[in-house]
């Protein structure tokens, strides 16, 4: 199998491995890179991925995820599904996560871009601005509300707003600016409910929106861009994450033919005109059936990080359905649409897994696995690799529950006072990322703490519990 490249295979509940990486980046050592299941490649949404990466370098995994992106909001907030008291609008927010700048993500955004203005010719155009988000208020001033005083200002009608933000690094640094509200308002955004931040001066307000997200970044860059607070609050699963590469190495590529454009275009633009007028969409009794048997894999639990950014599959899943469908100008999602989507994320969770397994939910933890790799250190020499600022009350429960799940040894010293305590990685760990694959971040689940505690045999010199 050639694992080059992010051509389809066929779904079987796992991926197959990436047996080679991009030239000059290192395979990641704990999970492979995924592959794109042949049923993400569904009906039109396919045709037109295949045609726009025949002649391109861009991976179809990326041309797909906009390509979804930008069906579900031309759509707009007139079709959705109803689950309980929820509604589900077509409205997916996506990250495109390259191993590098040559990852060619900005290559996917042309040929849906195109096909996109043959659309704009059907249905009306669709405000598809560049970024880069600043500002949760600069968000809703997009979309903004009309005043309703004489010559006041008239705002925007038209609710859907579609952003392809280059530089997703951007948002993520401005994110980090004390009392910047846009990581509340893509929360609030992806929820579908009026954005009206509570400020003192310059009220603003937008309601009804229908915004799609496809932010582009490096791998590196999202690692350390994305802090913890945009995982633990609700951020980082609201959107999919794909992890993208070039596809194939054409020096002159000519992107997608003309006559393609126009074909697909005039196709795909007319299914979605029917699409605006579908309202309430309902599942088939066989999609019905089907979902009904996957939810329970959809809801469980996972660890860690990872766990974190994957906590909304079952609301993804109906989103990327209700997109599929849309794209079919159908009435009712159906088996088929459902097999889509779960093809799709299945991609997107290998593609978190991928990118989040090996983090750590506490952070410290991996601090204090790095700082191990180097040798075993004393109490005082932990705390200096750490920076010397990491509370003791922290460092106690972090080397707690590393020594508990048996990922470190600690061996105490006799001496004429206190014992002497020193730390050093578990035998048969070589390296930090060995040791941290191990951990799993079983986050929250004490009583398997505690059980995994209860099962390690402590060095000579007793336990460094205290």
């Amino acid at each position: 199998m050639d694992c080059g490249t992010s051509q389809p295979a066929q779904r079987s509940g796992s991926f197959a491995c990436a047996e080679t990486s991009e030239v000059g980046i290192a395979a990641n050592e704990l999970q492979p890179w995924p592959q794109l299941p042949s049923e993400a490649l569904y009906g039109l949404a396919g045709e037109i991925v295949e045609a726009a990466t025949e002649n391109s370098e861009a991976d179809p995994a990326a041309v797909l995820a906009t390509l979804l992106t930008h069906a579900g909001i031309c759509a707009g907030r007139g079709v959705y599904i109803r689950v309980g008291d929820d509604f589900h609008h077509a409205r997916l927010f996506n990250v495109l996560v390259g191993q590098s700048a040559r990852g060619r993500k900005g290559t996917s955004e042309g040929p849906v871009r195109r096909i996109g203005e043959r659309v704009d010719e059907i249905i009306g155009p669709l405000a598809w601005r560049p970024g880069p988000m600043s500002t949760g208020e600069g968000l809703i001033f997009a979309i903004r509300d009309g005043d309703d005083k004489e010559d006041g200002d008239p705002g925007v009608r038209d609710k859907r707003l579609l952003i392809v933000e280059g530089e997703f690094g951007s948002p993520l640094r401005a994110m980090q600016r004390q009392g910047n509200t846009l990581s509340t308002v893509i929360r609030v955004a992806w929820d579908g409910k009026t954005l009206e931040p509570l400020t003192k001066t310059s009220f603003i307000r937008a309601s009804d929106p229908h915004i799609g997200i496809v932010g582009h970044i490096t791998e590196q860059e999202l690692k350390s861009l994305l802090g913890q607070v945009d995982i633990f609050n609700g951020f980082a699963n609201r959107f999919l994450w794909w992890c993208v590469r070039r596809s194939k190495p054409i020096p002159l590529a000519t992107g997608m033919d003309e006559v393609d454009v126009i074909r697909f275009g005039d196709e795909y633009g007319k299914r979605l005109q029917r699409a605006q007028q579908l309202g309430e969409v309902k599942f088939s009794p066989e999609a019905r059936a089907l979902y009904e048997h996957i939810y329970p894999d959809l809801t469980a639990d996972q660890e860690g990080v990872y766990g974190i950014v994957v906590a909304r599959a079952e609301a993804q899943v109906i989103r990327i359905a209700l997109t599929f469908a849309v794209i079919g100008a159908s009435p009712v999602i159906t088996a088929d649409h459902l097999e889509a989507a779960m093809a799709v994320w299945d991609y997107c969770d290998a593609s978190a897994k991928y990118l989040y397994w090996k983090a750590s939910a506490n952070p410290l933890e991996n601090r204090i696995l790095d700082a191990l790799v180097a040798g075993p250190l004393d109490q005082a020499g932990l705390h200096r690799a750490l920076g010397g600022h990491t509370a003791a009350a922290e460092l106690k429960t972090a080397l707690q529950n590393l020594q508990g799940r048996g990922r470190i040894d600690c061996k105490g010293e006799k001496t004429g006072g206190r014992p002497k305590r020193t730390w050093e990685l578990r035998a048969g760990f070589d390296t930090a990322s060995e040791a941290r694959k191990a951990n799993k971040d079983t986050v929250g689940d004490l009583s398997s703490e505690n059980s995994l505690r209860s099962q390690t045999a402590y060095p000579q010199g007793g336990s460094c519990r205290s």
